[in-house]
């Protein structure tokens, strides 16, 4: 014979997590017990036959309720996991997604750019601010090379968008990303 697992009202509200008077409301639809409560005895109950009274029932616990729910988070999230994955490889055939790799090294191109800007325009313009004597003279000098300098970052800068332009465009046309269409059905969130 098995050892049965006996406890009172307050062991079924610790265990399942529900209050006294859902432990109440159970008893009057049925909950089993062993010893039934009469003046100043409390019932008694077998916890295994509780819980399965409980699952027979379908009674949601507290238990039940957050296992329920965590599960159906950690889905939703699993579930936009492998849809942001997918779009992420969509993205990469596409040619629409940069490497940090990729990135730094352009990072480094546009600093190496501001460099030599900023060095180009000291060689060109110490012979002339030597001469100024008229500091506002030297300060819309310094401004116009300054300006001079900005635009070509500028146009740098707007290759670059063009370059991404393009590649969202490619994307927007739809490529061909080859690989198998249920991979990305399967990864997609349910509609």
């Amino acid at each position: 014979m098995t050892d049965r697992r006996i406890g009172n009202k307050n062991d079924i509200c610790r265990e399942f997590g529900v209050a006294p008077t859902t432990v109440n409301y159970w008893l009057l639809h049925g909950l089993p017990y062993v010893t039934k409560g009469e003046r100043g005895k409390a019932y008694e109950f077998d916890l295994d036959e509780v819980k399965g009274w409980i699952e027979e029932r379908g009674e949601k616990t507290h238990a039940t309720r957050s296992r329920s729910s965590e599960s159906a988070d950690h889905r939703a999230r699993l579930l936009k996991h492998k849809a942001d994955l997918a779009e992420m490889e969509v993205m990469e055939r596409a040619g629409a997604l940069v490497s940090a790799e990729d990135m730094e090294r352009e990072i480094y191109h546009a600093a190496r750019e501001v460099r030599l800007a900023m060095e180009q325009m000291a060689d060109e313009v110490a012979a002339e601010l030597a001469v100024m004597t008229d500091e506002l003279e030297v300060r819309n000098k310094l401004a116009e090379e300054i300006g001079r300098a900005m635009q070509a970052l500028v146009a740098l800068h707007e290759e670059m968008l063009r370059q991404n332009e393009e590649s969202r465009e490619k994307l927007a046309d739809g490529p061909d990303i080859g690989g198998n269409p249920s991979e990305l059905e399967e990864a997609a969130p349910p509609a």
